[in-house]
C-alpha cells in the first residue's frame, strides 16, 4: 500500500492496546502509511488517559476491553476533557447492539478486529480530512478576525475613526474608534449624520455641512479641517477631519467617506512643548550650575545662562555667537576632546571632574555632563558645569579631620538618639578591643561597668534635651575584660536644621593618671613609713565619727601614744633601725585594736587611735591594756632584742570635749602627764591634766610671742684658744628675758619649742642676730668668729641653707667667720641629707662642728667624711674627768682621734685649772666655760674684748 502524506500529516495519533504484539502492529502499520504523524502509545485507559491528558492529540484509536480502565471509560473522560476529540474503538465484539452502544457512550467510529487496515486508513483518512478542513476553516476565520482586529487597532492606535454617509439614502456608517472618539459605547447609538452633527461643537456643525455639500456639488474635498466634539462625559475632544467622495460602479451611487483623527493630546501637546519652552528658558537662566548649549557643526555658543557669567566673569555679548575655543575655558586643553570622545561612545557625559578657567584667571573645579539635543533638526551639545570647589574644600577639610580621628589615640564614636553606635575609629579599637564591625549598632552602655549604666544613659538623655556639652569620669570594661578608668566627653551632633540627631563621644584612657591621683591620694592621707593614716585623715575620721557619735548619742576614746626614749633608739641603733621600729609597733597596733577602730601615725614616734561607737567606758580599757600588752614582747631590731615601752593618754566624748580638736589636745595633755612618770603607762584625761596642758599651751604661745616682742637675748661666751691664750671666737647663747618670771635659760624653755615647733623661728631670730652683732664687732677691728647653736629640727628645715645664706648677705658677715654648731644625731639621722647641705655651707667658708659629742651613738669614724672642722666634747665628760677614769680615756681619744682626721677640737664646760691643764695636756685646741668667762651680754662681751683685747693671755 503506498503511504498517504496529506490526510494525517501534523496530526497526533494515540493509540491504546494492552495486547503489545497487536499495539505494535498496528504503531508500525500507521507509521508506514502516514508520515509525519506524531503516534503516542499506551497499554491501557489509565495510561492512556494520562497521555491523551499530556499531549492532547486529535485522535484517539483505542481497544476496548483493557485491564484497570476499559476503552469505554476513558473514552468518556476524554470527552468529558474535550468533547471534540474523536475516538475510534478497535473490537472484537461484532454485535450490533454492544457497537451502538458504544458509539453513545463516547466512541465517534468502530473498526473489527482483526483489524482491516485498508478500513481503518479508510475511517482515519475521512477524519482526517475533517480535521484538514475544520483546520483549514478556522485559519481562514481566524485570519478575517485579525485583519478586522489590526484595522481596529490601527484605527485605535492612531485615534482614527472613520464614517460613511450615502449620499442617495442618507445610510450612515461609524466605526469603533469614531464611537470611543466621541465617548460613547460602539453600537450604543444609531450611526446617522445627524448624530454626529450633534456632537460638534454648534460652531463647527456648519464648516462639516458645508464641506459634504460641497463634495456632493463639485467631488472636491475642501481639505483638512479641525472639529470640537462635544462628549457626553463633558469632555471636549479635537478632531482633524478629511472628507472623500466615492462613486459606485455598478449602481452609481455616491458615498461620503470621512475619516477623524483624534489630535487632542497632540493639540495639548503642542501648547504644553510652547509652555515647556519658556518654562525651559525661565529653569535655563535660573539654574544655579553653569549651563551653555554649544553647535556641534561649528562648535559656536548658542546660549549660556546667567551662572555661567556670574562664576566666570564674562558679558552675554561677549560668549553668545563666539566660537568655543577662543574663550579658553579648559583649564587643561586636552580635556575637551577627552568628552566629545565620551561623548560619541557613550552617547552622553556624567559627572566628569574638570577644571574651568574664568576670565580672571580664577579656576574652577566641578563635574560636567553633557548629552546631545536637536534644536529645528540641528545637533547641540547642552553641557551642565556643578560647581564643586566649595564642596571639595569641605572634602578636604573632613578628610583630614577624619584623618585626625583616625590617628588620635583617644576613642571617638558617634551615637544616634537611641544610644546606638554608629562611628568607631582606630583609637577606639585600640582601647576597647572592638572592631567598628563588632561595635555598630551596639549601644553605648555595653562598655560602662554595671554601676555606671544608667548614669551614662542620664548623660545621653540629658544631651538630647538641652544640648549641653557633658564630661564625666566612668569606668569601662575592654574586650579582655580589663577595667579602665575614662575621661568622657559627650556633646550633641546636631543636623542641618538644629536638631539634635546623635551624641559625639571622645574617651580618654585616664587610667594610669587615676592610678596615681589614687596613690598621691592614699600618700597625702597616709604615713609613708607605716601605710597609716595620716593625721589629715585621722582628723576626718574623728569628725565624721563625732558626727556619728552625736546622732546616735555614743561615746567615743581617742588615745594619744607616744614611744618612750625613742630617741635613744635612732641615737643608739640609726635612722633605719628607728623607721624598721615604727613599722613594727604600727603591725603590732593594728593587730591588737578592733575592727571598727582606726590607728593613726601622727609624726615621729607619735600614734593615734580612733576608738568610736563605744557604749561603756571599759572597752577602752580593754583595748588600752591590749596595746600596753603588746609592748611587753621585746622588738627585734639588728638582730638584737629591745625592750619598747610607750606612754598612753586617752580622752573621751562627750565628756572630755565636743571637738576634734579639743579631744586631741586633751588626750595629748594626758600622754604628756604619762610619760612624766617615766612611761610605759597610761592616763585618762581629768581637770589637773587640763591645768598642766593649759599651762604648756601657754608657754608655745608666749614662746611665739616673745619672738613677736623682741623678749629674746642673746649672750656671748669666749672661745679660748689654747695655743695663742686668745680669745678668737663667741658662742651665741640664748636667754629669755620673761615679763613675769625674769631671766630664762634654755633648759627651762627650748624642749617645749622643739617639741611645738617654736623653735624654727626662734632659730631663725638667733643666727639673723648673731651674724649681725659678730659683723659690728669685726667692724670695730675685733678679729672672731661666732658660733650658733642648731636644734635637729632647725637642721633638717629645708629651708635651711637658704636661712643662713640670707642671714650673710644681710648683716654682711664673711661665711669664714660663722661657725654652726650641729646635735651630733641631727647629722646622723640621714647622712646623706646632711653631706648634701653641709657642702653648699662649707664651699663658701662655713665652718661646722659636731656638738655635744660623745654622747650619741655616732663615732668618729662614722663623721669622718662629713666636712666637718671641729669636735666639741659634751660638758657631761668634762665634768668628771679628774675623777672618773672612763671619761679621761674618752676625752684623750677625741682628741686623738680628731687631730688625725684634721679636725679641731673644743672642750666645754672648763670650770677649774685643773680641768684646763688636763685638756691641754692632751692637746686640746680650745676650750670654754666659766673659768675663762660666763656668757656674757653684748656690750659686756664688747668690754672685755676692750680691756683685755683680743690679744690679751689667759
Amino acid at each position: 500500500m503506498e503511504p498517504l502524506n496529506r490526510p494525517l500529516k501534523d496530526i497526533a495519533l494515540l493509540l491504546v492496546e494492552d495486547e503489545i504484539e497487536a499495539r505494535d502492529m498496528l504503531a508500525r502499520m500507521l507509521g508506514l502509511n502516514y508520515q509525519g504523524v506524531r503516534i503516542y502509545t499506551a497499554d491501557d485507559g489509565v495510561s492512556g488517559l494520562e497521555t491523551y491528558r499530556q499531549f492532547r492529540p486529535e485522535i484517539v484509536v483505542t481497544d476496548i476491553n483493557m485491564p484497570q480502565m476499559n476503552g469505554i471509560a476513558m473514552a468518556r473522560e476524554i470527552k468529558a476533557l474535550d468533547p471534540e476529540a474523536t475516538i475510534v474503538a478497535v473490537t472484537a465484539h461484532s454485535e450490533t447492539n454492544y457497537l451502538l452502544s458504544s458509539i453513545e457512550k463516547g466512541m465517534d467510529h468502530y473498526v473489527l478486529k482483526p483489524v482491516n487496515y485498508p478500513e481503518l486508513f479508510h475511517v482515519l483518512d475521512r477524519i482526517a480530512d475533517k480535521i484538514v478542513l475544520k483546520r483549514l476553516v478556522s485559519e481562514q476565520v481566524e485570519r478575517i478576525r485579525r485583519r478586522e482586529q489590526q484595522l481596529s487597532q490601527a484605527e485605535r492606535i492612531t485615534h482614527l475613526g472613520s464614517w460613511e454617509l450615502n449620499l442617495e439614502t442618507g445610510e450612515s456608517v461609524w466605526s469603533d474608534e469614531l464611537y470611543r472618539i466621541l465617548g460613547l459605547e460602539p453600537e450604543s447609538v444609531p450611526a446617522t449624520f445627524d448624530a454626529l452633527l450633534q456632537m460638534l461643537h454648534p460652531a463647527d456643525r456648519e464648516t462639516l455641512e458645508k464641506a459634504v455639500r460641497q463634495l456632493r456639488e463639485t467631488g472636491s474635498a475642501p481639505g483638512t479641517q479641525y472639529y470640537r466634539l462635544l462628549r457626553p462625559d463633558g469632555e471636549t475632544r479635537i478632531v482633524r477631519g478629511q472628507l472623500e467622495a466615492v462613486r459606485d460602479g455598478e449602481s452609481g451611487r455616491q458615498t461620503v467617506i470621512g475619516a477623524c483623527h483624534d489630535v487632542t493630546e497632540l493639540k495639548w501637546a503642542e501648547a504644553a512643548l510652547r509652555a515647556s519652552e519658556r518654562r525651559f528658558s525661565k529653569i535655563f537662566q535660573a539654574t544655579p550650575d553653569l549651563l551653555s548649549i554649544t553647535s556641534l557643526k561649528d562648535g559656536i555658543i548658542l546660549e549660556v545662562n546667567e551662572a555661567f557669567l556670574r562664576a566666570l566673569g564674562y558679558e552675554r555679548q561677549e560668549v553668545v555667537g563666539t566660537y568655543a575655543g577662543e574663550l579658553g575655558l579648559w583649564a587643561d586643553s586636552d580635556q575637551p576632546g577627552a568628552l566629545l570622545q565620551q561623548l560619541e561612545e557613550r552617547g552622553e557625559v556624567r559627572d566628569i571632574e574638570v577644571r574651568l578657567k574664568g576670565r580672571n584667571g580664577r579656576e574652577l573645579e566641578g563635574l560636567v555632563s553633557a548629552e546631545l539635543i536637536e534644536i529645528n533638526g540641528s545637533p547641540y551639545l547642552l553641557t551642565l558645569f556643578k560647581d564643586i570647589s566649595e564642596r571639595k574644600r569641605l572634602e578636604e577639610d573632613r578628610a583630614r579631620l577624619a584623618a585626625i580621628v583616625e590617628s588620635s589615640d583617644d576613642a571617638i564614636m558617634a551615637v544616634d538618639r537611641e544610644g546606638a553606635i554608629t562611628s568607631w575609629n582606630a583609637g577606639a579599637e585600640k582601647m576597647f578591643g572592638y572592631s567598628a564591625q563588632d561595635m555598630k549598632g551596639v549601644h553605648l552602655s555595653f562598655l560602662v561597668s554595671p554601676d555606671q549604666k544608667e548614669q551614662v544613659l542620664c548623660l545621653n538623655d540629658g544631651i538630647r534635651s538641652d544640648g549641653a556639652v557633658t564630661h564625666c569620669e566612668v569606668v569601662h570594661v575592654t574586650r579582655g575584660g580589663r577595667q579602665i578608668y575614662v575621661s568622657l566627653t559627650m556633646s550633641p551632633i546636631k543636623s542641618a536644621d538644629g536638631s539634635i540627631v546623635g551624641t559625639s563621644c571622645i574617651a580618654r584612657d585616664v587610667t594610669e593618671r587615676t592610678r596615681m591621683e589614687e596613690i598621691i591620694k592614699h600618700q597625702a592621707q597616709h604615713d609613708t613609713l607605716t601605710d597609716l593614716p595620716n593625721r589629715k585623715l585621722f582628723g576626718d575620721f574623728l569628725n565624721l565619727e563625732l558626727a556619728q557619735a552625736r546622732r546616735n548619742r555614743k561615746s567615743l576614746a581617742v588615745l594619744f601614744m607616744d614611744l618612750d626614749r625613742f630617741k635613744q633608739v635612732n641615737d643608739n641603733f640609726g635612722h633605719q633601725a628607728g623607721d624598721d621600729l615604727l613599722k613594727a609597733v604600727a603591725q603590732r597596733l593594728k593587730r591588737c585594736v578592733r575592727e571598727s577602730d582606726t590607728v593613726a601615725r601622727i609624726s615621729g614616734d607619735e600614734f593615734n587611735v580612733l576608738m568610736p561607737d563605744l557604749t561603756q567606758t571599759d572597752d577602752v580599757g580593754i583595748v588600752v591594756g591590749k596595746i600596753m600588752g603588746v609592748f611587753q614582747t621585746p622588738f627585734v631590731l639588728e638582730g638584737a632584742e629591745l625592750k619598747v615601752t610607750t606612754s598612753v593618754g586617752v580622752s573621751m566624748f562627750p565628756d572630755d570635749g565636743d571637738s576634734a580638736q579639743e579631744l586631741l589636745q586633751k588626750a595629748d595633755g594626758a600622754m604628756y602627764v604619762a610619760k612624766q612618770t617615766e612611761g610605759n603607762s597610761y592616763q585618762f584625761y581629768n581637770s589637773e591634766i587640763n591645768a598642766r596642758t593649759v599651762t604648756r599651751q601657754n608657754m608655745e604661745r608666749r614662746l611665739r610671742e616673745a619672738v613677736l616682742k623682741n623678749e629674746l637675748e642673746l649672750v656671748y661666751q669666749p672661745l679660748l684658744s689654747l695655743e695663742s691664750g686668745l680669745i678668737v671666737g663667741a658662742e651665741a647663747l640664748l636667754r629669755w628675758r620673761h615679763p613675769e618670771q625674769g631671766l630664762l635659760l634654755p633648759s627651762q624653755f627650748l624642749p617645749i619649742a622643739e617639741e611645738t615647733g617654736v623653735i624654727v623661728p626662734i632659730g631663725e631670730w638667733v643666727i639673723f642676730n648673731a651674724c649681725r652683732q659678730m659683723r659690728l664687732w669685726q667692724r670695730q677691728g675685733f678679729d672672731l668668729s661666732v658660733a650658733v647653736n642648731l636644734s635637729h629640727r632647725e637642721f633638717n628645715q629645708p629651708n635651711f641653707i637658704d636661712l643662713a645664706l640670707r642671714a650673710l648677705s644681710q648683716s654682711g658677715l664673711d661665711p669664714a667667720s660663722l661657725e654652726l654648731d650641729v646635735p651630733e644625731k641631727a647629722i646622723m639621722d640621714n647622712p646623706a641629707f646632711s653631706l648634701r647641705n653641709m657642702r653648699r655651707l662649707t664651699d663658701i667658708g662655713v665652718a661646722f662642728s659636731v656638738d655635744d659629742f660623745g654622747v650619741g651613738a655616732s663615732s668618729l669614724s662614722r663623721i669622718k667624711e662629713l666636712p666637718i672642722a671641729k669636735v666639741k666634747i659634751d660638758r657631761s665628760f668634762i665634768r668628771d674627768i679628774l675623777t672618773e677614769p672612763n671619761d679621761l680615756d674618752v676625752v684623750s681619744a677625741v682628741i686623738c682621734m680628731s687631730h688625725s682626721l684634721k679636725m679641731r677640737v673644743n672642750a666645754v664646760g672648763v670650770e677649774s685649772h685643773e680641768q684646763l691643764e688636763l685638756v691641754e695636756s692632751f692637746g686640746c685646741d680650745e676650750v670654754q666655760g666659766d673659768l675663762i668667762s660666763a656668757p656674757l651680754p653684748p656690750h659686756e662681751f664688747e668690754r672685755l674684748l676692750i680691756d683685755g683685747g683680743v690679744h690679751a693671755e689667759f
